[in-house]
């Protein structure tokens, strides 16, 4: 057979045709060998998704398993390139196994169908001696298997015909990387945490083999081979979920390999993106200085910060005037001494007609990092900062001014300035860079923890710890957790579903962040937690269901985590750890 053309033909029962590897049409590019190999792992995933279904039918559930666990290892090793184009596609194939509301119609539910939800079905993990599935279970795993094989051939016809050039494939690798030492790492993707560790340690071959195909005689190619080599031994070493020590293989794994591939794209020439992201395409990792970019989160055509601009917004931030003579200004909630809160359970409002009060009494959030979240508000009711300036100036309880005499360039201005009050250099930052004598062993030991056993970090992700989701950082997570009123029973106020009319978004708010969280108390939407051991206590019960509330649409886990007084004490340690409000003009 031809050098340049490689054909795996996997027959395709039930929906027609074969998956077969075109030949390049220019020949054998980097790029070229890369597709190339992702796709024989689709091809690779197919069969075994149509091997499973066979197993479903005849009723053998080890074999199901066993064929399952393939399929997830192949689509693991694609999975840097199936992300990264076909997205959505993505999701169907291995989504978070959690029901959401239809865009269009709020009311009807969209229920999950990939391999996740085929896991959960199947019960616990692989060696644990999980309860055999009924035939009816088995019945259902096949159809989604089936289903699944569809969204493979789209996958695979996506691939084969999209003209990717090596800039493209750099940057998937680089995607890649983020999304495993933030995601991945969690078990985001991994039911219970099951084979979290072996599916990552696959997803670093995937991106190995992609670039093994540049220069491959390159003492910076073999470098970049030997470092991810090395990290998927280290993964497949180390697989117990609750033991694994993520801190170690983010410095000593993660990072280097994101700067390694950095360097090779730089000795290859290969260009960077140009495209305007959260993720900043000329950084390597997500833990990098410079690492995010707050103005990918604003309007089309806002235009760029300078000194005069933020400074404009710092002296418009302490302006009574905005209050139309109420003599408030955004830093009369805002305290920077606070860490840009204001320490009371719910704010301080002023008078008005009932009529007139549009949106529950809030606490007041942190503005620091603000800036790096696609929408504002608990409610996540405004997309742009410069329209959260506008709802709080003109809310008659806030600060009663005017929306309409309240011009443009105040607006930019004060988002400017909520925009400079990005901090991500606490010592956490520092010590995940290299710097680890920063950190104590308990606060490693807390973050060990809130990315694993106490699955903190499936919805506080990494690296920004608040929602905005990993490695694309577009998105925000919504949770339901079934806060408690302060005075007892469920907290009244619906959230999300205010703005959504979701049913199923009854009590839910956006995942704020616990960066700061040590100088911003009291939590919550409603404060009502006065400390963060309170904080804890309420998520290793549970959340409000785990306490007996009536918290039917909580999405999440109402079983204990079982956490231990050392385990709490690590985890306050770690987010301690994650305090920076040093104004970054003062810092060395």
């Amino acid at each position: 057979m031809p050098s340049r053309a490689v054909f795996l033909v996997v027959a395709l029962a039930g929906i027609g045709g074969v998956i077969a590897l075109r030949p390049a049409a220019h020949g054998p590019s980097g790029a070229t060998r890369a597709v190339s190999g992702t796709l024989a792992d689709i091809a690779v995933l197919d069969s075994s998704l149509m091997r499973l279904v066979s197993a479903a039918h005849h009723g053998d559930a080890s074999a199901v398993r066993r064929d399952l666990a393939e399929a997830r290892a192949a689509y693991k090793r694609a999975e840097w390139l199936i992300q990264q184009y076909t997205p959505l596609t993505a999701r169907a194939l291995n989504g978070e196994p959690q029901d959401e509301p239809d865009e269009e119609q709020p009311r009807l539910i969209v229920h999950p169908t990939g391999m996740q939800v085929m896991a959960t079905m199947l019960g616990g993990c692989e060696d644990n001696n999980a309860k055999a599935p009924s035939l009816e279970v088995l019945d259902s795993i096949a159809e989604f298997a089936r289903m699944a094989r569809v969204h493979i051939r789209h996958v695979h016809d996506q691939l084969s015909d999209a003209a990717i050039t090596d800039a493209q494939i750099f940057d998937a690798a680089r995607v890649e990387l983020a999304r495993l030492s933030t995601l991945a790492i969690a078990g985001v993707d991994a039911p219970a945490g099951c084979g979290a560790m072996r599916e990552t340690a696959e997803a670093l071959r995937g991106i190995r083999n992609g670039v093994r195909g540049y220069a491959a005689g390159s003492k910076d190619a073999r470098l970049f081979d030997l470092l991810a080599s090395r990290a998927a031994r280290y993964l497949d070493a180390n697989a117990t979920f609750a033991s694994f020590d993520r801190f170690d293989f983010i410095v000593s794994f993660a990072n280097p390999l994101a700067e390694q591939l950095g360097s090779l794209r730089q000795v290859l020439a290969i260009p960077i993106l140009t495209d305007r992201r959260p993720f900043v395409a000329s950084v390597n990792s997500v833990f990098e200085h410079g690492a995010f970019e707050p103005l990918a989160y604003s309007a089309p055509g806002t235009p760029q910060s300078n000194g005069r601009l933020v400074a404009l917004g710092e002296r418009l931030f302490s302006d009574t005037s905005l209050s139309n003579g109420h003599g408030r200004s955004c830093a009369s909630c805002h305290q920077r001494a606070l860490g840009f809160t204001d320490g009371v359970r719910l704010p301080a409002l002023l008078p008005a007609h009932t009529a007139e009060v549009t949106t529950p009494v809030r606490n007041t959030p942190t503005l620091i990092n603000a800036a790096l979240q696609p929408v504002a508000f608990a409610d996540g009711r405004v997309a742009f900062l410069e329209d959260q300036v506008a709802a709080v100036v003109a809310n008659p309880r806030e600060m009663g001014g005017n929306a309409a005499t309240l011009s443009r360039k105040t607006r930019i201005a004060l988002a400017a300035y909520v925009r400079s009050l990005t901090r991500l250099e606490s010592r956490f930052d520092r010590a995940v860079r290299g710097e680890t004598s920063l950190i104590s062993p308990e606060e490693r030991r807390g973050f060990n923890l809130f990315m694993g056993r106490a699955r903190c970090g499936t919805c506080h992700f990494a690296p920004l710890f608040n929602g905005t989701r990993p490695p694309a950082f577009e998105e925000t997570t919504i949770e339901v957790i079934g806060v408690p009123a302060v005075h007892g029973g469920l907290d009244g106020d619906v959230g999300v579903f205010g703005v959504s009319r979701a049913p199923m978004q009854q009590h839910a708010f956006r995942v704020p962040t616990v960066r700061n969280a040590a100088v911003t108390a009291p939590y919550m939407h409603n404060g009502a937690f006065r400390t963060l051991e309170e904080v804890i206590d309420f998520y290793d019960a549970g959340g409000g269901k785990g306490r007996g509330l009536a918290v039917p649409n909580q999405t999440l886990p109402s079983d204990s985590l079982h956490l231990s007084r050392q385990e709490k004490h690590d985890l306050v340690e770690f987010m301690k750890a994650l305090t920076d409000t040093t104004p970054a003009h003062t810092r060395r």
